[in-house]
């Protein structure tokens, strides 16, 4: 099955977990933006900004203020994808636990001394 996506100003949106969005990655490589409500004001006046927002080979929607305007202008219902959460996942994907990755970072610094 094909993931789905959202187009909101320009930019194609992830529409799936945080689990299905580091899969995708993980699996096709690329670059991933998760663009902030702040940052949409941006879109209209910085040009390099925006390219590379449109350019980017995943987006994840972690704007609760977009998800919020698209249900209420579009009616669309879109899911918030954390980019906290992401990132945690990722971490984990690459790294190990964070229990794990603690406790080696601890034995490498006994054997350090």
């Amino acid at each position: 099955m094909s993931p789905r996506y959202h187009q909101i100003l320009g930019i194609t949106f992830f529409a799936g977990t945080a689990q299905e969005a580091i899969a995708h990655i993980c699996a096709s490589g690329g670059f991933l933006v998760a663009p902030s409500g702040t940052c949409f004001g941006r879109l209209r006046d910085d040009e390099p900004y925006r390219r590379a927002m449109v350019a980017a080979d995943l987006a994840i929607p972690d704007s609760g203020w977009m998800v919020l305007v698209s249900r209420l202008l579009r009616r669309e219902k879109i899911r918030r994808v954390s980019g906290r959460k992401y990132l945690k996942l990722l971490l984990e994907e690459w790294v190990g636990s964070p229990t794990a990755y603690t406790e080696n970072l601890a034995g490498r610094s006994k054997n350090c001394a």
